[in-house]
């Protein structure tokens, strides 16, 4: 984790487990009472945390208050939730991470692009990827989380079980923060040991070409990526390899409530040339379904 994170372009910060009740309770991932200490050392380090993104973004405006624009931070740390049958909390380990601004500089040959909801969500895949979760992994839309934009913020679950968060920060809480547009997640390190791994298998690359069909659809706004994701995978056939979203238009000539979406399917027989009426008859039972 620690490597996957450096190398995406994060930096590891190590924040205090201590802090003030009203930040302890930001961003928690599961509702939980707080643990206080009885004899503090001091009233900014009274309550153990329930998340690690509170220290990530305290370190966050500290370096933007210092003139650093571009902040890109991770932390793997404990969390200390409620204990209903004890007197010490229960902890676990998590992961965090936090991005502001963009992760490249402007250069000659290149301009810096500023990061957002899919930059981080595209790290986190990729760091779920690395470690090898043989589990399905889903992003679910919520508006549950007061400290996270009601529209910009989804649970991450491994399978059936909620592992994570992802989201941007609410502009009201970053504005407290004096933080542009902000985007943090937050994993459960624990459950991530605990998953079931893929094999790491080795094949040939294939000897046989293969074919690719696209697909527009106009849809409700409500529909999801994920919903039309499920339909094409559980209908493709066994000779679909790859589907991949390459435009989202939303505006002139589309009618108010429905967004058009276009997918790539790129289908290969890695024994044999493809024939057209193969991937033909599997590609019309995708359409049929969608």
């Amino acid at each position: 984790i620690h490597r996957y994170l450096e190398g995406s372009g994060l930096a590891q910060t190590i924040s205090y487990a201590l802090t003030t009740p009203e930040k302890a309770e930001r961003f928690s991932m599961k509702p939980s009472k707080t643990t206080n200490l009885d004899w503090p050392m001091s009233e900014e380090h009274k309550t153990l945390r329930l998340s690690l993104i509170s220290g990530l973004v305290d370190n966050a405006a500290y370096n933007a208050a210092r003139q650093m624009k571009n902040i890109a931070l991770y932390e793997v740390g404990h969390v200390f939730y409620e204990n209903e049958s004890g007197n010490l909390p229960l902890e676990e380990e998590h992961v965090a991470g936090l991005l502001s601004g963009s992760l490249t500089e402007n250069t000659w040959s290149n301009t810096a692009q500023p990061i957002d909801f899919y930059t981080l969500k595209g790290i986190v895949e990729e760091l779920l990827e690395t470690i090898g979760i043989k589990e399905t992994i889903k992003f679910a839309a919520d508006s549950s989380f007061n400290d996270l934009h009601p529209g910009r913020t989804a649970e991450i679950y491994l399978g059936e079980e909620k592992i994570g968060v992802i989201g941007q920060i609410h502009p009201e809480i970053a504005g407290v923060f004096d933080l542009e547009e902000t985007y943090v997640f937050e994993l459960s390190v624990d459950a991530l040991v605990a998953a079931e791994k893929n094999s790491v298998l080795y094949a040939a690359i294939p000897k046989y070409p293969g074919t690719s069909r696209d697909i527009a659809l106009l849809v409700e706004e409500t529909i999801s990526h994920n919903e039309v994701m499920d339909v094409i995978e559980a209908n493709g056939g066994k000779w679909l390899q790859q589907v991949r979203l390459f435009d989202l238009y939303q505006g002139e000539h589309i009618e108010a409530g429905k967004k058009s979406i276009a997918y790539s399917l790129a289908y290969l027989n890695p024994e044999a040339t493809l024939k057209e009426e193969e991937v033909n008859k599997d590609f019309e039972k995708v359409k049929k379904a969608l």
